[in-house]
This record gives structure tokens, C-alpha cells and sequence, in this order.
């Protein structure tokens, strides 16, 4: 019993820390930096459903591009060519303004689609086929020339989203201004 009081003797009290009448500052630098996270990923999120938004009608259009594609086989030249050129307008509303586009037909129609393809795919192309045959009662067009007017189509698709719109007054860029220039799209058309 000895050795047990002698062991129960050398134990201490525990001291317990002095308790502080200040400002934990670890605790407030912690939950102002939680606080600044929280905030940092709640912009990129919001950031990332903008994007996703703006670039809906790019998706849309792919599709609907995918779609025409698919219905080559079935469907005739008339109403195949009927269905790029709705294509194209809407694009094109997405990528100007729409009293630059709406007006637009024949060649005008086709310098501008080139405007935003930054390529003459349409007027020196198969896009030509948007004026020549759709108003013919029976237009027959190889499937070589439709695939190639799809290809113009693709390639205007991923042209919109970086092209600069300009005012109807605006004087025509040179080819050096056009290069590198940042681009944001018009928004003010994003719903058609």
C-alpha cells in the first residue's frame, strides 16, 4: 500500500491554461479564409453556368447540324437545302447583329457568311447552293455537294463564336486587324 500512496503522492494537479480575454485571431484568419473559398468557387460556378448558357445555341446548332446529316438519305434536296439556310440565319443572328443579317440575300447573304468564316467557303464554295437551288421546284444535288455544303456550314458554326461583329457603318478590318483580336459574343441576340 506504501507504493501505491508513494505513486498517488507524486501526482501533480493538472494545470489548466490561463484562459485569454482576447480575440482567438487563428480562428477568425480560419473562417475568413473558409469565407474567401466559399466565394472564389461560387464565381467559377456561376462563371461556368454562363458559359454554358452563351454557348447553348453553339451545341444547338451542332446538333441540328448532325440532324440534316443524318437526313440526307430521306429527305429531298429542297428541303435539306431549306434547312441549312434556316441554319445558317440563326447562326448568323448569333454572330451580328440582326440588322446586319436580316436584310441580307444573294451574294451580300454569302459575302457576309464568309465575313464570319474568315474564308470564302461560301461564296467561292459549295454554300452557293443556299442561293442557286432553293427556289427550283426540283433541285437534285450530288451527295458530294451536300456534304461539302455541310462542311461550309460546320465551318461557319465554329467560326461564330469568335467573330467580331461591327456596325452596318463600319469600314471593312484589314486582314492584320482581324488576326488576334479578342472577341466576346452578342449577347443581345443569344435567344434566337
Amino acid at each position: 500500500m506504501n507504493d501505491q500512496n508513494a505513486l498517488l503522492e507524486q501526482l501533480r494537479d493538472v494545470d489548466l491554461p490561463e484562459v485569454s480575454g482576447g480575440i482567438p485571431w487563428g480562428w477568425i484568419a480560419f473562417a475568413i479564409v473558409c469565407a474567401l473559398l466559399l466565394v472564389a468557387v461560387r464565381q467559377i460556378k456561376a462563371a461556368s453556368e454562363r458559359r454554358y448558357k452563351r454557348m447553348l445555341w453553339h451545341r444547338e446548332a451542332k446538333a441540328e447540324l448532325a440532324s440534316i446529316r443524318d437526313d440526307v438519305v430521306t429527305q429531298s434536296s429542297n428541303e435539306l437545302l431549306a434547312r441549312c439556310s434556316t441554319l445558317a440565319r440563326k447562326v448568323m443572328l448569333v454572330a451580328e447583329p440582326r440588322e446586319n443579317v436580316a436584310a441580307l440575300h444573294g451574294d451580300t447573304w454569302l459575302a457576309k457568311l464568309d465575313d464570319v468564316c474568315a474564308k470564302p467557303v461560301f461564296t467561292q464554295g459549295m454554300g452557293r447552293l443556299l442561293i442557286e437551288y432553293p427556289y427550283q421546284k426540283t433541285a437534285s444535288i450530288p451527295p458530294d455537294d451536300m456534304q461539302s455544303l455541310f462542311n461550309s456550314l460546320e465551318t461557319l458554326i465554329a467560326a461564330a463564336p469568335t467573330h467580331q461583329p461591327r456596325s452596318a457603318n463600319a469600314p471593312e478590318p484589314s486582314s492584320s486587324q482581324q488576326l488576334g483580336v479578342d472577341v466576346q459574343l452578342n449577347q443581345s441576340s443569344k435567344g434566337n
